[in-house]
């Protein structure tokens, strides 16, 4: 099928139809055109203007993509500084493995139970301040 089909004065009748048909060939089903049932979108040309609205949108919704990423302006950068930054905490906070507990509690909130397992049952071996013995001073401390 030819890339443009023009149809001359000088086409017969047949010729007229068989151009014609080529044309409706390459635009495709108009009864599948409004297949996204969006209002408006009945023809060929409301359908790509469409489009092309909801491309700049996209686009403006999407943003400059060199001010992403804390202005690196590619996913690879960024993500490499994303990388050197989280080895930076990384090292700030230590490896789990350092954990008071880790063999026993080997992530962090098992430990922080661990842990607070343990101050809960110190608090009952304690006691509560109300239990102190009333009669005693301070003054005999020293």
């Amino acid at each position: 099928m030819p890339n443009t089909v023009n149809i001359s004065l000088t086409n017969t009748f047949e010729e007229w139809r068989v151009k014609d048909n080529e044309i409706g060939a390459a635009l495709g089903d108009l009864d599948n055109i409004n297949s996204n049932a969006k209002t408006g979108e009945d023809t060929v040309v409301a359908t790509l203007n469409n489009l092309r609205t909801e491309t700049t949108n996209n686009a403006g919704w999407i943003g400059d993509i060199s001010t992403l990423f804390d202005g690196y302006g590619n996913v690879v950068a960024a993500a490499n500084n994303s990388d050197t930054r989280l080895n930076t905490k990384d090292t700030e906070q230590g490896a789990i493995t350092g954990l008071t507990h880790y063999a026993t509690y080997p992530t962090l909130v098992g430990t922080l139970n661990s842990h607070d397992s343990r101050l809960d049952t110190a608090e009952t071996n304690i006691g509560t301040i109300g239990d102190i013995d009333s009669t005693l001073s301070t003054t005999n401390l020293v």
